[in-house]
């Protein structure tokens, strides 16, 4: 008996651990290249990209980590900036800004 709840807790505890892989998408758009690009990634770094050609994603499979991170800054060209964060397939943010040198931020934590 006591090796059946061993063995029953242990595929809970695997099965259960799949519910907290996330995938994450983050998503940037403009009507010009992105000057400065700031995100946390999977692994709860900071990755920062620069003259960077829109639309871009960046996709993460399995995200363990607990606060989204995205930021976007226009070049110096009037125009405007987005920025989504996707969780599954699912937008959970977005932001948008319009004119010269501005600023896009998305942030949320998984909860």
């Amino acid at each position: 008996m006591k090796k059946m709840s061993l063995i029953l807790m242990a595929v809970f505890l695997f099965s259960s651990c799949q519910l907290f892989e996330r995938s994450v998408e983050y998503k940037i758009s403009g009507t010009h290249s992105a000057n400065l690009i700031t995100l946390n990634n999977d692994s709860g770094g900071t990755e920062q990209y620069s003259d960077v050609s829109l639309p871009k994603s960046y996709i993460y499979d399995y995200f363990h980590e607990y606060f989204l991170y995205l930021s976007a800054q226009t070049n110096g060209d009037p125009g405007s900036i987005t920025v989504q964060i996707y969780i599954n397939g699912t937008k959970k943010e977005e932001s948008s800004s319009t004119g010269s040198y501005v600023i896009a931020t998305a942030s949320r934590s998984y909860q």
